[in-house]
């Protein structure tokens, strides 16, 4: 959905209306599956994947989209993945970065791992980025997230359906024995059509109440 539809919405009564029409229309998402490297992802039809080595992006479309990005990256520790990532953020992101001194966990689906988090300006832009550690298959995974920071709240609540909708086959850390988390995942594309259905609504719901 484009953030600059909903920012044209914002006004006489009945072009709210027909917003909100519109958006309830749109609450209802399709979802496919994707197969990468020791890992399965659910997400959007409408969304844009990418596969370019081990990597694989998915873009949420419009004038101000999500990003995200599942890599395998082999054999390594966590401390020196996101050591690398610290030190290459500004060439791996396109733009000027500044993250955060400290981790925190991260727990969906059925997986763990360790995140840090910050912002970036990228051609005068803000955006706010994630990126994750996951221990799984024998090797580690780095899980991206960049997103505009005007619409950073989206970008979370996307990063919480990817997060629940990515399966890895053997994590080494199963969320279900790190303590607490941030929702079940999905392994069908029924509970994931529910899943992302469900961010949809909220999502909307808050842009509506942003109309008032």
């Amino acid at each position: 959905m484009m953030i600059a539809f909903y920012r044209s919405c914002a006004l006489p009564l009945a072009l709210m209306l027909g917003c909100a029409n519109l958006l309830s229309q749109q609450t209802q998402v399709n979802v496919t599956s994707h197969r990468g490297d020791g890992y399965t992802v659910w997400y959007p039809a409408n969304w844009k994947l990418i596969r370019n080595g081990t990597t694989t992006t998915l873009f949420k479309p419009g004038n101000s989209p999500v990003e995200f990005k599942i890599s395998a990256l082999g054999k390594t520790t966590k401390d020196s993945l996101l050591a690398q990532y610290r030190k290459d953020a500004n060439a791996i992101v396109g733009g000027q970065v500044s993250l955060g001194s400290g981790e925190e966990p991260m727990v969906y689906g059925n997986w763990f791992g360790r995140s840090i988090r910050g912002d970036a300006t990228i051609d005068g832009i803000a955006f706010v980025v994630s990126a994750t550690a996951i221990d799984a298959n024998g090797q580690f995974y780095l899980f991206q997230m960049l997103c505009p920071s005007a619409i950073s709240w989206e970008g979370y609540e996307w990063l919480a359906a990817v997060g629940r909708s990515l399966t890895f086959d053997r994590p080494s850390t199963p969320a279900s024995k790190a303590g607490g988390g941030g929702g079940d995942g999905c392994g069908t594309g029924t509970q994931c059509l529910e899943l992302y259905t469900g961010a949809m609504s909220r999502i909307n719901q808050r842009t509506m109440q942003g109309m008032k």
